[in-house]
């Protein structure tokens, strides 16, 4: 769980975190593990939310690379050592402006390699490439000797450039495949405090910043579920409010019975999805337009950072109970979640009732002869937070 701290710690985060691109530079000063400390002292801040499946990786991929540091036999020379940090670096703030830690990768990766290639083309780089032309010739006052050992130095930083690369490709893949574990059942009163309170890490303005970015490392499983949750005591809401554009909704909804939209459909269905969820980014039937629009139109990078995020609001109620009795209703901020929660889950629904004292009953086709016939869901906060704001029709 993360937890508050002061300015102060962000300082020894960020003071780290520049030690760690000084010390890049340095053979035997373990760059990557110090990087790996102001990510962990970072996360204790209530200004980013790396979750536990990232730090996994990078803590993997922060021992990989100093130890490969320390392995080293024949070290390179610094030279080169500085044009692939150098490069490095500078992938990294290409990455940056795209927004996304898929990005920062890759252009960190690039940068490494483009600085190698230009190391390569220096006289320093050049006279250690000549070591091949050189062990063609007779050993002679131990010129071949020299030579074999410029060979091994570029022959290993190139190979540790690979061995790195590949160590960083499997540990994303890894940490992407994992299981992504569940918050559990809210705590509705913890979670109403800190969505109000400035200095929490759960403050729902902050939440809401991190979660309308094309990222999907800012926001931890404990995030999402506040983030929904919060959405309940926010000032603006009301769970039975009507749908933003009420005529452009009217006129796009005939789309969604086409087997194909052309492009000008697309970006209709677009703009709608996007004005719906300035209004509510909790909107599980929008997001699922926006995700299939984008891959529609080719943004597959963008499809999957919104997918992911669908998904953990998804895993957020699922994780809430198991719909199968009153005392394990899935808990839900708005009634039209019910509807698109189980249809997303492969469920159709069929019907809804009321049960006292605040449970809708949804009544669903089986799956199967044993699959449960309904699910229950818990509206009590729902329903409270409209009476707060609606006294004249609270039920006696």
């Amino acid at each position: 769980m993360l937890l508050s701290m002061p300015v102060m710690t962000l300082c020894v985060a960020a003071l780290l975190a520049g030690a760690g691109a000084v010390f890049a530079f340095s053979r035997r000063v373990p760059a990557a593990l110090i990087t790996f400390a102001a990510l962990m002292v970072a996360r204790l801040s209530c200004m980013t939310a790396l979750d536990g499946e990232a730090l996994w990786f990078w803590g993997a991929a922060a021992l990989i690379a100093a130890g490969i540091g320390y392995l080293e036999p024949s070290p390179a020379p610094r030279a080169c050592r500085i044009y692939t940090v150098a490069g490095a670096l500078a992938g990294a703030f290409v990455g940056l402006v795209a927004g996304t830690s898929t990005w920062v990768i890759v252009a960190s990766a690039a940068g490494a390699a483009l600085g190698y290639l230009a190391y390569s083309r220096t006289p320093g780089g050049i006279a250690s490439g000549a070591a091949m032309r050189w062990s063609a010739l007779p050993a002679r006052r131990g010129k071949l000797f020299h030579a074999d050992a410029n060979l091994r130095t570029t022959s290993m930083t190139l190979r540790h450039i690979l061995i790195s690369l590949a160590a960083l490709v499997t540990g994303a893949a890894a940490a992407a495949a994992a299981p992504a574990a569940g918050p559990g059942k809210p705590d509705l009163e913890a979670i109403r405090a800190a969505s109000v309170d400035e200095s929490s890490p759960y403050y729902y303005p902050r939440l809401l910043r991190e979660f309308m970015r094309n990222d999907t490392t800012s926001m931890d499983t404990r995030a999402f579920q506040y983030f929904y949750y919060g959405t309940l005591f926010q000032e603006d809401y009301d769970p039975y409010r009507p749908p933003v554009d009420p005529a452009t909704l009217e006129r796009i909804t005939p789309l969604f019975n086409k087997k194909s939209w052309t492009r000008a459909e697309r970006k209709q269905i677009l703009d709608y999805a996007m004005e719906s969820l300035a209004d509510n980014p909790v909107n599980l039937r929008q997001l699922t337009n926006r995700i299939f629009v984008y891959e529609q139109n080719g943004k597959y990078d963008l499809a999957k950072i919104w997918q992911y995020k669908l998904n953990r609001l998804l895993l957020v109620i699922a994780s809430s109970g198991t719909g199968l009795d009153p005392e394990n209703a899935w808990t839900v901020v708005y009634p039209h979640d019910e509807y698109d929660f189980l249809n997303l889950s492969g469920i159709t629904a069929r019907e809804q009732r009321y049960e006292p004292p605040h449970y809708d009953y949804i009544v669903v086709n089986p799956k199967t002869p044993t699959s449960p016939k309904g699910y229950y869901f818990n509206i009590g906060e729902l329903l409270r937070q409209y009476y707060l704001k609606h006294p004249s029709e609270s039920a006696e």
